[in-house]
């Protein structure tokens, strides 16, 4: 998506990145607004989710931090405990 001239200046006035946009439009919650055009906020419910997804996701690294999986094409050989 690309930005107007307006919009990377308020950007830039209010340190608010291209990453930080992207996530807002793909996590946010979209809302019609007059004028035919989309707001994407991201809600005290939506946070809450994604902190609880994203804590689900570094219990997850943890654990497999030390596991490893051998694979030849699509045939999953052997699973195991690194050391």
């Amino acid at each position: 998506m690309k930005l107007t001239k307006h919009a990377r200046i308020r950007s830039q006035q209010r340190n608010i990145s291209n990453e930080d946009i992207r996530f807002l439009m793909s996590h946010g919650e979209p809302k019609e607004r007059p004028g035919n055009v989309m707001e994407y906020r991201i809600r005290r419910k939506d946070k809450d989710r994604l902190v609880a997804q994203r804590r689900q996701e570094i219990q997850l690294l943890e654990r497999l931090s030390k596991k490893a999986a051998l694979v030849d094409g699509d045939n999953i050989i052997t699973v195991y405990n690194l050391r």
